[in-house]
């Protein structure tokens, strides 16, 4: 293709325009050429399908030339635009007279509801309660020991009076059981002389025919008792055995021997 001419070229412009257009090929790349008169056109190949729907005109010419690259994409382009945003909303500064106007807000209390579970509470220290008691137990512990430690070893002081009313007593019983030994030892004088000059043998046989005889003293109480130093003498009220209903009352004569109170004259 030649270079149209125009009036401000002058008549050898064909004669120079080669030498020109070697001298740019020389001097600069070919991608630097960006005139679309010297770039190549675009063809545009249709398929045999739409060759045959072209009229019969159309079909015999030439391949028209466009600057557009095939593509698969039917129908035009579209652009969506990014919706508007709204303005920006500028806050004026407080003036330092709406700022005095101002009143604090104070925080609000607000009601627990009826249906809150109470606060949980805090656990007592039960520690010191168990240690006041540990010592309270001791306590009361040493107060027990200390006492019986006191009170051991020490019976109630019996009186005078009461070892006469026993040693009458025990001399009442031995005669109902024919004890011969306990009769020796809490009898003195004449009384214990009779009783040990029985033969064994002999004591067993009259004791038992005196027992079925119901011919024996029993001591029904201790009345009186009179102490005058080692001689006591006792009034009692007593009835044999075989009449019951027949009371009496006798005195026993009493001597302190041998760390006790024995009999030494009895009624017979």
């Amino acid at each position: 293709m030649s270079n149209p001419t125009g009036p401000d070229q002058p008549d050898d412009a064909n004669e120079t325009a080669p030498d020109a257009i070697i001298e740019t090929d020389q001097t600069q790349p070919a991608e630097a050429v960006t005139d679309p008169q010297h770039e190549p056109a675009t063809e545009i190949l249709l398929s045999p399908e739409a060759q045959a729907q072209l009229p019969a005109d159309q079909a015999d010419a030439p391949a028209e030339r466009r600057f557009t690259a095939p593509s698969g994409f039917d129908g035009s382009t579209q652009r969506i635009d990014s919706p508007a945003e709204p303005a920006t909303e500028v806050m004026p500064p407080m003036s330092a007279d709406a700022m005095g106007q101002a009143k604090p807000v104070a925080p609000q209390l607000i009601p627990p509801r009826g249906d809150a579970p109470p606060p949980p509470r805090t656990r007592r220290s039960w520690g010191w309660v168990v240690a006041l008691l540990l010592v309270i137990a001791a306590l009361v512990a040493i107060a027990i020991l200390g006492t019986v430690m006191l009170t051991r070893g020490k019976t109630p002081k019996v009186s005078e009076e009461d070892k006469v009313r026993t040693t009458i007593q025990h001399f009442d019983v031995a005669v109902q059981k024919g004890d011969l030994a306990t009769l020796r030892s809490i009898t003195c004088g004449t009384t214990r002389d009779s009783y040990v000059n029985y033969d064994e043998q002999a004591w067993k046989e009259t004791h038992s025919r005196v027992a079925a005889a119901k011919q024996y003293p029993v001591v029904a109480s201790v009345d009186q008792v009179v102490i005058n130093g080692d001689h006591a003498e006792a009034n009692v009220t007593s009835f044999m055995a075989y009449a019951p209903q027949t009371r009496s009352t006798r005195s026993f004569d009493l001597q302190f021997r041998d760390d006790q109170w024995k009999i030494c004259q009895a009624p017979t």
